[in-house]
């Protein structure tokens, strides 16, 4: 009876052993496949799928899963979004879900992604490879600059075409820009901040604001999401609770209008 059972626990503990090594193996393998990877081989599915005829096929069948990579040497980046982010100047990828689909708008038609690249707009960790660093959004992730959100995207238009001293130009899909850059005239934000040489000295020079990152902000009397945005946000709603001691007047403006100024800012 005895050499039953003792035969009986050998044989548990050998089939635990071998569940366990199998297990380690799966984890192993899953971790040797890069995110990027999964994404790679749906791209090249929807391409087989939508080939117009078998030449297009043939060619979406080669394709090899690699890391893509863009080089702007004037600036000093290396964005490598398209290796996720493949079809954003494929028209055929129109109405298919990120990471898959073609770019929005017309942007890309003046701003040719070889050359301007995805971070001089979208921010974030160009070099990355993976969604929790190349969106860096989460606060376990420390960059510099987080991937900017949609709403406030705009903001980077500002950096090339736009002036706060000059009338706006109709770049389409500046809108949200523009507003904010005619509000922030109104609501004589020139009168305690000084912008390039030009306003007053009571509050500080804004000059730089829109190269801060969020090391840059203390966040220790914000409530909600530690960014940026957020601070900005808050500040406007309630200035002397975010920054002791500010003068400032809380800007009575609707949820819109603050979300324009934010995206000039």
């Amino acid at each position: 009876m005895e050499e039953r059972y003792k035969r009986l626990f050998q044989l548990i503990t050998a089939g635990s052993g071998i569940v366990f090594i199998l297990f380690l193996l799966a984890a192993g393998i899953q971790e040797s496949r890069p995110e990027w990877l999964k994404y790679q081989r749906r791209f090249k599915s929807i391409l087989v799928e939508k080939s117009e005829n078998e030449a297009q096929a043939a060619a979406a069948k080669k394709m090899k899963p690699q890391i893509r990579q863009i080089i702007l040497e004037d600036v000093d980046r290396i964005d490598r979004c398209p290796t996720c982010h493949l079809g954003i100047n494929d028209a055929r990828m129109k109405g298919q879900p990120i990471p898959y689909c073609v770019h929005s708008g017309e942007h890309l038609t003046h701003h040719d992604v070889s050359e301007y690249g995805c971070t001089l707009c979208h921010e974030g960790q160009g070099q990355a490879v993976d969604i929790q660093n190349a969106h860096a959004r989460s606060e376990d992730v420390d960059w510099p600059y987080p991937l900017r959100s949609l709403d406030h995207v705009e903001s980077s238009c500002g950096q090339c075409h736009l002036a706060i001293f000059e009338d706006p130009e109709s770049f389409p899909g500046t809108e949200v820009f523009q507003k904010g850059l005619i509000l922030f005239r109104q609501e004589g934000c020139l009168g305690c901040h000084k912008t390039r040489g030009v306003g007053g000295t009571l509050g500080p020079d804004l000059t730089e604001q829109g190269r801060k990152t969020s090391r840059d902000y203390n966040f220790a009397y914000i409530t909600g999401e530690r960014t940026a945005v957020n601070w900005l946000y808050e500040h406007f709603k309630d200035p002397e609770m975010v920054s002791p001691g500010s003068q400032m007047l809380a800007l009575d403006l609707a949820e819109t209008d603050i979300q324009a100024i934010i995206t000039c800012t």
